[in-house]
């Protein structure tokens, strides 16, 4: 792997790294993960929002003169529960990123470590820290409570991991990141949503199982051994109904309306590197179930769409479950105006 320096370095530092659930996206779409890029120089501005975090540091150049960087990273829900806030970086203070560089050659990067000129990293909480600091109750064995990603499936070194058809491989390969809903922060559709690295609530009543997804601030009411209902005002998530089966929590859904991200998203695992639309002829079986001693929900979801698949695709995703009441849930509160960013084209 190759490595460039902007700015002065103070020597080696220990480092923290963003990784796991924190990562959210595939942001190697945008930047080039081959070339570890390390700057330091003092911070303009910083913006803990979502869909992605961003640091302005003014980084001195050879001859004296100070350049902008954008350092992005992931959104504000995820670094919030490792312990940031608005006040972890101010601006005047000195700040060391290493990251990747932008593929556009301009002064932007996806942060993927953080220093404080003492060598100190300002936040250290991992996925392992948070499920410790906030366990569950034993005792709970039902689908119902708050559930830390873990599994998240799908991916892979180089294209689709979706069987295409000849309309859906043209559709992936035509991405366009500027044209993409995600600039726009329209919420992603499912089975995307089972991706993302964030928080998931269940709740169960003899009538529906509400399925409250943090990212997007996201809930589908679905009925429970009754007739299907149009989930989310829009109807963007079909028309869903539930059944409890053998220990399993069962949802299908249906009557989609078409979507050009509908299958998949690129800035997903799923989507690896491009968008795939759905027709109106998508259908999502959603099955759940707990592992023995109730603590991990496992997610097995089958999706058709013979407009864009080839075939039913499958995949597992995996939570652990937390405290239900662990005070680690933010509104994802996603800001379009900077949304794409992450293209090069965004604002600063």
């Amino acid at each position: 792997m190759n490595t460039r320096t902007v700015g002065f370095l103070v020597g080696s530092l220990p480092t923290f790294m963003v990784h796991g659930a924190l990562a959210h996206h595939l942001a190697s779409i945008h930047y080039d993960s081959s070339t570890m890029l390390e700057i330091t120089g003092v911070v303009a501005e910083f913006q803990l929002i979502s869909p992605h975090t961003a640091i302005m540091v003014d980084v001195a150049d050879e001859d004296g003169s100070v350049v902008r960087w954008i350092v992005e990273t992931t959104g504000a829900n995820g670094w919030r529960r490792r312990g940031w806030d608005e006040n972890t970086f101010a601006p005047g203070d000195g700040i060391k990123v290493v990251g990747w560089p932008h593929r556009s050659n301009i002064p932007q990067m996806e942060g993927r470590e953080f220093l404080r000129p003492d060598g100190t990293a300002p936040a250290r909480r991992t996925t392992q820290d948070l499920i410790e600091a906030y366990p569950p109750d034993p005792d709970k064995r039902g689908f119902a409570g708050r559930w830390m990603p873990q599994r998240r499936g799908a991916g892979g070194a180089s294209g689709s991991p979706l069987p295409l058809t000849p309309e859906g491989l043209e559709a992936w390969r035509n991405y366009d990141a500027e044209r993409s809903l995600v600039v726009t922060c329209e919420p992603m559709n499912i089975p995307t949503l089972f991706y993302a690295g964030y928080l998931f609530d269940i709740f169960v009543s003899d009538t529906e199982v509400i399925l409250d997804h943090e990212v997007y601030d996201l809930t589908r009411r679905v009925p429970l051994d009754s007739a299907p209902e149009t989930q989310y005002g829009s109807g963007q998530y079909g028309a869903a109904a539930a059944t409890l089966e053998g220990g399993e929590l069962v949802v299908e859904s249906g009557e989609f309306p078409p979507s050009p991200w509908g299958l998949a998203a690129a800035v997903l695992a799923n989507g690896n590197g491009g968008d795939v639309p759905s027709s109106e002829q998508k259908r999502l079986i959603e099955r759940y179930s707990l592992s023995e001693d109730g603590q991990t929900l496992r997610l097995e979801f089958t999706v058709e769409d013979p407009v864009y698949l080839s075939e039913p695709f499958s995949d597992q995703v995996e939570w652990t479950r937390i405290a239900s009441d662990a005070p680690i849930v933010f509104d994802y509160d996603c800001d379009p105006a900077v949304a794409g960013r992450f293209t090069g084209t965004g604002p600063e």
